[in-house]
């Protein structure tokens, strides 16, 4: 609440109803060498996510190695079943990719690619510091 209120700030109710002003910066000077700043943020503003933000990161993984051409770019797909056909990566779907709005924190698998030629799985894991959060998957063809 504020310290000090004129009449007309008392009858137009601007504790609740928002004024239209998100921040203000103040800047006093005691003198001419020493300086005082602050950042006035209305609670307003402050609740309805003033100052708030979301980053949006894209993670590309190619399944087969750089530098594999022809036939053998069909030997590696994202996949996640054992020989029994059951789950080998208990974090991953069985496509070998995240499931949508799953999170993941650093060391985490992320996408499991199998070359069905020689049978050797790649784990790819997370390697970001930051906690995130799995909002899209697209599977994109390697058209030539």
């Amino acid at each position: 609440f504020p310290m000090v209120r004129t009449t007309v700030l008392s009858e137009a109710n601007f504790d609740v109803k928002p004024a239209g002003t998100n921040a203000i910066v103040a800047v006093i000077a005691h003198s001419g060498f020493d300086m005082e700043d602050a950042l006035i943020i209305s609670k307003g503003s402050y609740d309805r996510g003033f100052k708030h933000g979301s980053v949006y990161k894209t993670k590309v993984i190619n399944c087969p190695p750089k530098g594999t051409v022809g036939s053998r770019l069909t030997q590696f797909r994202a996949d996640n079943h054992s020989v029994k056909g059951e789950k080998v990566v208990k974090d991953l779907d069985y496509d070998g990719i995240p499931y949508i709005g799953q999170q993941v924190h650093e060391g985490d698998p992320i996408c499991r690619v199998l070359n069905k030629g020689t049978g050797e799985a790649k784990l790819e894991k997370y390697k970001e510091g930051e906690v995130a959060w799995v909002e899209q998957v697209n599977m994109i063809g390697g058209g030539g």
